[in-house]
């Protein structure tokens, strides 16, 4: 998913893309070249959500914690 954030003087828009899984937190923020982006800023980090779900059908408090840490890390670039 992407957003656009403020573009700044002569240099355009930079977008963002946040990936959440059951796994990994991943943010990739990029300007627009000519052909394609340039990576400006990027956060990966194993959140290990899913970890116990198929057992227990439920989210772990120690596993939604990881992920909204992972989450205000990426707040926190943007």
């Amino acid at each position: 998913r992407g957003a656009s954030g403020p573009a700044r003087k002569g240099r355009g828009p930079v977008y963002a893309a946040l990936d959440l899984g059951t796994n990994n937190c991943r943010l990739l923020i990029a300007r627009p070249q000519e052909r394609g982006f340039r990576v400006i800023d990027g956060f990966t980090r194993i959140v290990r959500l899913g970890e116990g779900l198929s057992v227990t059908g439920r989210l772990s408090d120690a596993a939604m914690e990881r992920t909204i840490e992972a989450l205000r890390h990426c707040r926190n670039k943007l």
